[in-house]
């Protein structure tokens, strides 16, 4: 995650004395750890405050480069690590399903030519440290008109205190807007927080940088 300072808090008399946050829900917040909770919670409730609409255009990150065949394998353990974190109780891994997933991008392995997915990967090749995965997709409702969906965007661990899930997210971001002056329309970017782990982290991450416009339930619970 990003290592950012808060936003100042606002004076003891500013705030409303109606309602305290009960330690138990700190707690739950910080996974056991109540300080943790409370920083997390101040973290959402600023984004909420002071978050302005992200518009563009986004320059491109200069450490992120599209994924080529040689970051097959270094992209399958990316995928395995956070398939272990987050969905391995939900559905089994299948190594084939990871391969043919990343080989959709690298290899075009469903001839979709020119509109094939994109992973976009920071790392010397062969040696992945953070990715995220593109495709594009098709408005329910028009025929001709399309987006980009964030399917997944995954960094190792030993990265995670580094900018590596700020700089995909932006790479994501200025792929739609070279998309959309290609195509000469608006391009938008779909992404979404789906994990079983950490998932206010996650959703605090993307809201510094994107724009919030709905949420995604699952039943039952994983």
């Amino acid at each position: 995650m990003i290592q950012e300072d808060l936003p100042t808090w606002p004076d003891p008399g500013e705030v409303d004395a109606d309602y305290t946050v009960p330690y138990g829900i700190l707690v739950r917040l910080g996974k056991g750890d109540a300080h943790a909770g409370r920083r997390l919670l101040r973290t959402l409730i600023d984004i909420e405050m002071t978050h302005t609409p992200a518009e563009g255009p986004t320059e491109r990150p200069p450490n992120v480069r599209v994924a080529t065949i040689e970051d097959e394998e270094s992209l399958v353990d990316l995928l395995k690590i956070d398939v272990a974190e987050n969905a391995a109780h939900v559905a089994p891994m299948d190594e084939g399903a990871l391969y043919e997933f990343v080989q959709a991008a690298t290899r075009d392995l469903h001839n979709r030519g020119p509109v094939k997915p994109t992973i976009g990967v920071i790392g010397d090749p062969g040696q992945v440290q953070g990715a995220i995965f593109l495709e594009i997709n098709r408005w329910f409702w028009a025929k001709d008109t399309f987006f980009i969906e964030e399917r997944l965007t995954a960094v190792r661990p030993e990265y995670r205190t580094s900018r590596h899930a700020s700089d995909l997210l932006k790479y994501a971001k200025w792929f739609v807007d070279a998309m959309s002056a290609q195509a000469g329309m608006r391009v938008y970017l779909v992404a979404s927080v789906v994990a079983t782990k950490d998932i206010n982290r996650k959703i605090a991450l993307f809201g510094r940088v994107l724009n919030r416009v709905g949420a995604l339930y699952i039943y039952p619970q994983p």
